[in-house]
């Protein structure tokens, strides 16, 4: 399988640092869509590929939603998310997938970087933040 390259992720306009722009691109890459184009329910939750070629990027409130939790989880984790980088070798666009998968429950997230306790911290800081999920609404994503 070919490796997923967001496309969506880094908007013009909106100002985003790494960490916000890892996120985004990790919601895109797990986004869903649960209903047909003639409002049927679908068995199958994955974007198709029809559904990506039109994927318009995401709307302007969830950008704003998802800068305004990135920039509040960054400032109270400031220094574990540094020693973040420092141990695991990753830079703040990894952090920031961590960050969506970890506050998720996803089977991926901070805690997989190691055993150190700040890989456990940033954990259970991610889990405190309720789940958040993108999905497709008119060509655009948005949080469910």
């Amino acid at each position: 399988m070919p490796e997923f390259i967001p496309e969506h992720a880094d908007p013009r306009g909106h100002n985003l640092d790494g960490f916000t722009i890892g996120y985004l691109g990790c919601a895109e890459w797990l986004a869903r869509c649960y209903w047909n184009r003639d409002g049927s329910e679908r068995d199958d939750y994955d974007l198709t590929d029809d559904e990506r070629s039109r994927l318009r990027g995401f709307a302007r409130k969830a950008i704003a939603e998802a800068k305004a939790d990135c920039k509040a989880f960054q400032k109270a984790n400031r220094a574990d998310l540094e020693t973040y980088c420092e141990l695991s070798g990753r830079d703040m666009d990894s952090a920031g997938m961590d960050f969506f998968l970890s506050r998720n429950g996803h089977g991926a997230g901070f805690f997989d970087r190691g055993n150190e306790p700040v890989f456990g911290r940033l954990q259970e800081a991610a889990r405190v933040w309720s789940s958040r999920e993108a999905t497709l609404y008119r060509n655009r994503l948005i949080w469910e």
